[in-house]
């Protein structure tokens, strides 16, 4: 057996479907099975707006956490077409020290990663006293939330948190 590495694959993603992946409704994509697809990979998911041929400039990322391929059904035709794929997806969680270091200038040690609506990284206080969006123009809506530590000058109980 071997092993590859996982793989980022770009894609296009019209409006309806990308909104659909962006708030949590859609957590598959069917895809033509024209590159290698495996679990583990990754997908780059691009707003593509057919209607005139341009990315919107939104984009999410989805980890690969199952693949269902034609091969699993019965050979009599029932199921999916040869040439597609399922994929059952996940957010992608990466720590905040790994993604983020300039937030460590800031003292922010109560921090969480947050994958939003649009797929933007997000920082946000444990105590929710005081947010602070680091590269956002708008307010995202939070998935979910970890406590990392203590702000300063505080005692919080250690927990996580889903909103």
């Amino acid at each position: 057996m071997s092993y590859a590495e996982p793989t980022t694959h770009d894609l296009k993603c019209w409006p309806e479907y990308f909104e659909a992946v962006a708030d949590g409704r859609k957590s598959f994509e069917l895809r033509e099975d024209d590159r290698g697809y495996l679990e583990g990979d990754t997908l780059l998911l691009r707003e593509y707006n057919p209607n005139t041929n341009t990315y919107t400039g939104r984009e999410i990322r989805r980890l690969v956490t199952y693949i269902l391929r034609s091969t699993h059904f019965n050979p009599i035709g029932f199921g999916l077409r040869r040439q597609y794929v399922v994929m059952g997806l996940a957010p992608v969680w990466v720590s905040v020290e790994e993604q983020l270091p300039e937030v460590q200038g800031y003292g922010i040690s109560a921090a969480v990663l947050a994958v939003e609506n649009t797929g933007a990284q997000v920082i946000v206080s444990y105590d929710h006293r005081w947010k602070r969006w680091i590269g956002l123009d708008y307010e995202p809506h939070i998935t979910y939330w970890q406590h990392l530590g203590p702000l300063p000058g505080t005692n919080p109980v250690q927990e996580n948190r889903e909103l």
